[in-house]
Parts: structure tokens; C-alpha cells; sequence
């Protein structure tokens, strides 16, 4: 009996030391998933400030440039149908050099044409609403990303804190054995050896 009980305390030993490393890697695996998640949260929580912050920008650049817009097709529209008064002329218009319109023709401005003021503006508006559209784009990916990547290491998390819990109660029985049998190995041995005087 002796034997078999050195043999179980070997045994539950090695059980005992394995459960101790693998407790050992999971704790490191549980430590490293948390920080990697709140990392991500920081992280995502900078980059929904950010994306806010660039909307935000947009669309101001977006209505102040829609309001210049206005306020130009406004100005173009009643240049259109003026009329410069000559009685205020104060020179004789013969040594003028070109204006590019008729005498006593108001300056209308290409307010109208593709390549004019208005135009440009429209291009900026339309670079405004683009940014507007691509980071709102972005931000319902992040977040759909974020919410993925939270979810599957939440899982795992889950998972490694349900094996930790496990192996430690293992763990703790084989401690609890090793006691148990290692009593009874003292108890056996001793009466070994006193079997073993009394024949000598």
C-alpha cells in the first residue's frame, strides 16, 4: 500500500504542477484579453469623438458655404437687369480701355458659368457633403467593427474565466489529495517501519 500511495502522490503532484502552469497562462490570457478590450474602447471612443468633430466641421463649412452661394445668386440676379446711370460719368468714355461689356451695360460677373464663383462654390459644397457622407460611413463601420471585435473577445473572455474556475477547483482538489494521501502515506510508512524494527 505504500507503494501505491508514493505512486498516487507522484502522480497527483504532476497534476497538481500542470494545473498551476495552465492557471498560470490563463490568468496572463485573461489579462492581456481586458486590457485589449479596454484599450479598444478607448481607442474607438477617440475615433467617435473624432468623426463627430469632423461632421460637425462639414456640415458648418457645408451651410456657410450654401449661404454664400445664396447670397451670390442673389447679387448675379439683380446684376443682370441693371443699368448703369452715364449722367454720373464724370469723364468721356473714349480713352476707357475694354471692360469686357457694353457701354452703359452693368457688370453681370460669371456668376452663372460653370467656371465662376458660383461654381467653384458648388464644388466645395459638394467636397463638404462628400466628407459628411464618407465619415458618417466610416463611423457606422467602426462602431459595427467595434461591437464584432467587444463580442468575440467578450466570448472568450467568458470562456477562459469559466476554465479558470475550473482548473483552480481541480487544483484545489488535488491539493486536498495530496494532503489526504500524503497522511496517509506518513501513516503507512510509519507503520513500515515499525513493522520493520520490530523484526530486526
Amino acid at each position: 500500500e505504500v507503494m501505491s500511495l508514493n505512486a498516487n502522490l507522484a502522480q497527483l503532484e504532476a497534476t497538481r504542477d500542470t494545473l498551476v502552469m495552465q492557471l498560470a497562462t490563463l490568468a496572463t490570457e485573461i489579462e492581456d484579453l481586458k486590457t485589449s478590450r479596454s484599450d479598444a474602447e478607448t481607442m474607438r471612443a477617440d475615433e467617435k469623438a473624432e468623426n463627430e468633430a469632423t461632421i460637425a466641421e462639414a456640415n458648418e463649412g457645408r451651410t456657410a458655404v450654401q449661404e454664400a452661394i445664396q447670397v451670390l445668386q442673389r447679387f448675379y440676379g439683380t446684376a443682370a437687369n441693371s443699368e448703369v446711370d452715364l449722367t454720373l460719368a464724370q469723364q468721356p468714355a473714349i480713352d476707357a480701355p475694354d471692360a469686357g461689356f457694353d457701354a452703359g451695360e452693368a457688370y453681370k460677373g460669371l456668376g452663372g458659368k460653370a467656371g465662376g464663383v458660383i461654381g467653384m462654390l458648388e464644388v466645395i459644397e459638394g467636397d463638404f457633403t462628400r466628407t459628411v457622407t464618407e465619415t458618417e460611413a466610416a463611423e457606422k463601420q467602426a462602431e459595427q467593427d467595434h461591437l464584432e471585435f467587444m463580442t468575440e473577445t467578450g466570448k472568450s473572455l467568458a470562456a477562459k474565466e469559466k476554465e479558470e474556475e475550473e482548473k483552480t477547483r481541480q487544483k484545489d482538489d488535488t491539493e486536498g489529495e495530496l494532503t489526504t494521501d500524503g497522511e496517509s502515506f506518513r501513516s503507512q510508512n510509519d507503520l513500515l517501519k515499525g513493522a520493520v524494527q520490530e523484526l530486526i
